[in-house]
């Protein structure tokens, strides 16, 4: 615990000193030009595609620019240039993905800054973080703190949002509150994925990606153009299919199985529409399945607590049987799965409407439904004992029930720019409807008798609407103001139940249905600046753009619907909201060789919901009895920089990275219990959980020609590529706890790749953790003060393999 006297002044004058440097940083950059060497042949192309690329992306060849791509992105939902856009937000395009070796959506923690994509003991959840703030809890009932939307459609719940990359074509992660065009649940920042739509060009694509542990990756896609009558030129199909196999890396001792594993088939399609020139029509639907082992954890012994005294009783040192777990073998008895089966089909009409009142409008619909269905079952403590398995896996009474979940969406918007009067807006209205349900069974007893069960059945029922503006308006060619404003209403009902399961004549605990509605209304305000070319003057600087803004964010209130077996408590919590203050400077300089981008934040996070354990033991029993129950229990302060860049100082020479320092301390948080023992502690200045002072990445790659004996088609590019990234101290959970500890560690991936038949073919060999870093994934601490033993799960070793894939 850190002494906090004096420390939100010192914290905000070494913030302002910070603003100072920052903005003296685009005079700073006048010095000579980079050298610019190197074959007469350019580089193969690695950075992001643009959006609303045309039919001529396929035949492009990808070693034809020498310079910095220009990128374009939907941060302010319309096409921009990432470098002329006042907003915090990465872009990783296609080609940034694949070589960077992302398959799953929690891959690209490592190559964004202050974004921390966190596993679970299911291995389907993740629990996404942006600047030390995302969710506390993954549960149906809870909302995530940062929203991830896939082609404009929001996705509210943990199940279902962990995408495989399939057929993407960028990804845009978004840094701050974005709650006036995004709305709710973006208190932390939003992740923004765009899939590749379908185009007029005949194109396919084919890979295979094997490796160590069992690794069999698949990609495929067509895109087909069908000229049929009057559709030609007017209707185009595009399909794409993923497949993951990983063996696995946690050997279950008992069961002779490896946990950890992945098996997953991916299925999207999309077709678009063009009836009329200015009318597109996509229609998009997707299926995925992942079926797996689940985590395989470590369980970890911390403390003696009541419930030793039962096992002492059998003889059974619970200690020693704990201890016997290590990092990657297991020795749980159960039967574990993890299988969710997600899909949906979502639409865009887009509509070029023309000029009207010499403002160019254009109009689009976002309609969408999805479920996701899935069983779990998982021990919790990772043991042979059964101390405690939870269930919804179906297929008994102490298995479970299936849970499920289905959501329909709708957003309209209307876009317009107006030259004449140096406007842009956007105007929108939101609503979605949600239902879920989760019915699971929670197991506990001592050798193989069961001694305490009980069924959780969990519903939702909620609902949310919105109205949201935004308008950017030119005061002069270099200087713009852009204004925002959302109001939104936010419906939670949930009902819980639970039933016992070693007592069937015993009536069950009904707990009232609850509903709230939560309303919110969420301003942005950005004062930006875009330097004219007579500004820049002879100085090796291309465009500097610098910013200011203000926005909230927030995240939906709601009711405490977690898993407690002995006890319901639908206590209910109020939206959390995060005013954040950010200054922010991109540029781009000799001649667009080098990018950079750098943002100062500063945030104050209020209402904060923290789910903490409760301590409602009979005072006559010497067993504990802790609850979980979410309350707004905090107020704090987030402040940090992030800087990116991405230079080829000569041909064929790309090195981008990024570094983020992240400073999240609770300003007041008293009275909360310790997970140790429920004792109350005073937690203020302490540092957030799943929030590490400082992150980093670098990318080095180096393209350079191979003229090889033989045809001509096997000439073409070798390139050898390196990623470094680091990430700092942080906990997963309270510090009183050794076990959520992870220590600082590096990360070094390699490939070495080589394209040719004119960049349509490419072979590669990669390695994943050359290091062989042992690091954790996830640990779950909860259950410390219950049963004395924490569980930890540890990230994938060293991985090698190969690629090989065929484009035309």
């Amino acid at each position: 615990m850190r002494n906090t006297s004096g420390y939100g002044h010192a914290a905000r004058q070494a913030w302002f000193g910070l603003v100072l440097v920052a903005c003296a940083l685009p005079f700073l950059l006048s010095g000579p030009a980079l050298a610019q060497e190197g074959s007469d042949r350019p580089p193969p192309e690695t950075e992001a595609e643009p959006l609303n690329r045309d039919a001529s992306l396929s035949a492009e060849s990808s070693g034809n620019r020498r310079s910095v791509e220009e990128i374009v992105v939907r941060a302010r939902k319309r096409s921009e240039r990432l470098e002329e856009t006042p907003v915090a937000v990465t872009a990783l395009g296609e080609d940034t993905l694949r070589e960077a070796g992302v398959t799953r959506l929690d891959q690209i923690q490592d190559l964004v800054p202050n974004l921390l994509i966190l596993g679970s003991d299911s291995n389907i959840e993740g629990k996404v973080v942006i600047r030390g703030i995302g969710a506390s809890q993954s549960e149906m009932a809870f909302d995530p703190g940062v929203g991830v939307f896939i082609d404009g459609v929001f996705l509210p719940r943990a199940i279902g949002s962990l995408l495989d990359v399939v057929d993407v074509e960028q990804i845009e992660v978004l840094r701050g509150p974005q709650g006036t065009l995004f709305g709710k649940n973006t208190v932390g920042g939003a992740i923004n994925i765009s899939t590749v739509r379908p185009h007029s060009e005949l194109e396919a694509f084919a890979m295979v990606r094997p490796g160590t542990r069992g690794i069999l990756n698949t990609r495929m896609m067509l895109n087909l153009p069908i000229a049929i009558g009057p559709f030609e030129d007017r209707l185009f199909a595009r399909i794409a299919f993923a497949s993951v196999a990983n063996g696995g890396y946690v050997e279950n001792v008992p069961r002779n199985q490896e946990w950890s594993n992945r098996n997953s088939l991916s299925f999207l399609g999309s077709l678009r529409w063009i009836p009329v020139d200015d009318l597109t029509i996509d229609l998009s639907g997707s299926w995925s399945r992942d079926h797996s082992n689940a985590a395989g954890g470590q369980c970890t012994f911390i403390q003696d607590t009541g419930l030793q005294t039962f096992y002492a009783q059998q003889g059974i040192d619970f200690r020693e049987v704990c201890d016997q777990s290590q990092p990657f073998r297991n020795w749980s008895n159960v039967a574990q799965i993890s299988d969710s089966i997600s899909y949906g089909t979502w639409a865009t009409a887009a509509w070029d409407i023309g000029e009207v009142l010499s403002t160019d409008l254009s109009f689009k619909s976002i309609t969408s439904w999805r479920e996701q269905k899935y069983r779990l079952r998982q021990d919790f403590d990772g043991t042979p004992l059964q101390t405690v398995e939870i269930s919804n896996a179906g297929g008994g009474p102490l298995d479970g029930t299936p849970g499920s979940q289905r959501q329909i969406q709708q957003e309209v918007q209307l876009n317009g720019t107006s030259q004449e009067l140096g406007l842009d807006f956007v105007l929108g209205y939101f609503v979605l409807w949600e239902r879920g349900r989760d019915r699971r069974a929670v197991l506990s007893g001592f050798d193989t008798a069961v001694g305490f069960g009980v069924e959780n059945d969990t519903s939702i029922d909620n609902w949310t609407w919105a109205l949201f503006g935004q308008a950017t308006y030119s005061i002069l060619d270099w200087l713009s103001l852009t204004g925002g404003l959302r109001y939104s209403e936010d419906k939670k009902g949930v009902q819980q139940t639970n039933q016992s399961l070693t007592d069937p004549d015993a009536p069950p605990q009904i707990g009232a249905p609850e509903s709230a509605i939560f309303s919110s209304w969420t301003p942005m305000g950005t004062l930006s600046v875009l330097m004219p070319d007579d500004w820049l003057g002879d100085t090796e600087l291309d465009s500097v753009l610098s910013y200011f803004t203000y926005a909230r964010g927030f995240k939906g209130g709601g009711f405490n619907g977690v898993l407690n077996p002995s006890d319901i408590r639908l206590t209910d919590f109020q939206p959390e909201t995060l005013d954040s203050f950010e200054l922010g400077f991109k540029l781009t300089a000799f001649e667009q060789r080098l990018s950079l981008n750098l943002a100062l934040f500063l945030g104050l996070y209020d209402d904060i919901q923290v789910t903490q354990l409760l301590d409602v033991s009979d005072p006559t029993s010497v067993t504990p009895n802790f609850v979980q129950v979410t309350q707004n229990a905090a107020e704090a302060t987030t402040q940090g920089i992030e800087l990116e860049f991405l230079t080829r100082p000569v041909d064929g020479l790309q090195i981008n990275g990024s570094v983020g320092f992240l400073d999240a301390f609770y300003d007041s948080f008293t009275d909360t219990p310790s997970l140790l023992d429920g004792q109350s502690l005073d937690r203020s200045g302490q540092r957030f959980s799943y929030a590490p002072e400082l992150q980093t990445h670098v990318a080095v790659q180096y393209s350079f020609e191979l003229d090889l004996p033989g045809p001509a088609w096997m000439d073409g590019w070798l390139t050898p590529r390196a990623d470094w990234s680091y990430q700092s101290t942080m906990f997963f959970e309270g510090p009183e706890v050794w076990s959520s500890r992870q220590p600082g560690y590096n990360l070094l991936h390699l490939r070495l790749s080589y394209d040719f038949l004119d960049d349509r073919a490419q072979v590669a060999l990669w390695g994943q953790n050359v290091t062989d870093q042992r690091y954790l994934n996830w640990s779950q601490a909860s259950t410390v003060s219950s049963w004395g033993s924490a569980i930890r799960f540890w990230g994938q070793p060293v991985t090698w393999g190969g690629e090989i894939s065929y484009r035309f």
